[in-house]
């Protein structure tokens, strides 16, 4: 005899705790238990990669985040959570810098450098683009040069907006609000 104890909605079917102390068992509704057992060799290879996990953090917490901020890249709400995190163990974030940031973030002795691949509106081309001219021509000295040396098809208005705001362009000109008022006439005269 089967006593029900609870009985719970859980997705599409009812699930009900037929209360067995030792195994928890549940009873869905066709009548099939669904016992609370974890496969073992599934769980063993859990528990091994959240001790490398663990050791990796613990060891080398630096390029750990850093590891962890790029495959988070994406998601802005993870990456503050986890620059959040840095600061509580005690790692600097380092805004972006055009002349220094690299796509992914980068561990720079006891801080990281933030990745350009996570500042929104910029994409991997536009990323690749300003890697590439940085690399033959050396640091960029203002907007102007910026503008002028990179295909502003690839690094769009928008992209360098986001990288004024982001502040990876402070270390050229630290007042964003000047660079925002200056990129319509420096993007035209760009082009022109």
């Amino acid at each position: 005899m089967v006593k029900i104890v609870s009985r719970q909605s859980l997705g599409v079917q009812p699930v009900y705790d037929i209360g067995v102390a030792h195994d928890h068992n549940f009873l869905l509704a066709d009548g099939q238990v669904a016992s609370n057992c974890f496969n073992k060799s599934h769980s063993t290879a859990y528990g091994f990669v959240t001790f490398q996990t663990a050791y990796l953090k613990a060891n080398y917490p630096v390029e750990y985040m850093a590891a962890l901020l790029t495959s988070n890249s994406g998601d802005q709400d993870k990456v503050q959570m986890h620059i959040a995190n840095c600061i509580a163990m005690g790692i600097e974030v380092l805004p972006p810098d055009i002349n220094r940031s690299l796509v992914d973030f980068t561990p720079e002795g006891k801080s990281i450098l933030f990745g350009l691949s996570a500042v929104r509106n910029v994409g991997l081309g536009a990323i690749e683009c300003i890697l590439k001219n940085r690399e033959a021509d050396g640091p960029f000295k203002s907007l102007a040069e910026l503008c002028d040396r990179v295909d502003l098809h690839a690094v769009n208005r928008r992209a360098l907006e986001s990288l004024i705001l982001a502040g990876a362009l402070d270390k050229l000109e630290p007042n964003r609000n000047q660079l925002m008022q200056d990129l319509e006439l420096v993007i035209d005269w760009a082009q022109g």
